[in-house]
């Protein structure tokens, strides 16, 4: 595969990325909305998105630590 081809395949992945790179910017958005409105700093925002692997978890996570629970209780399944 010459440099051509590979620069090539690079852009048309790019392309074919924008759709879902568009998804996660507006999730993203929602979510640094609702840390800065339940109480969370900046800071605070940027490193529960950096550590947690899901959406769902981040704004679970957000609501627990901005209502004081404990750690614990962040595990506990019931």
């Amino acid at each position: 595969m010459n440099e051509n081809e590979s620069r090539r395949l690079f852009l048309d992945g790019m392309k074919t990325s924008i759709p879902i790179a568009l998804g996660y910017f507006a999730v993203s958005c929602a979510y640094g909305m609702a840390a800065i409105i339940q109480g969370m700093t900046v800071t605070e925002a940027a490193i529960t998105s950096l550590i947690n692997l899901t959406s769902a978890g981040q704004f679970a996570g957000t609501t627990l630590i901005c209502a004081g629970a404990s750690l614990l209780s962040s595990f506990s399944p019931s």
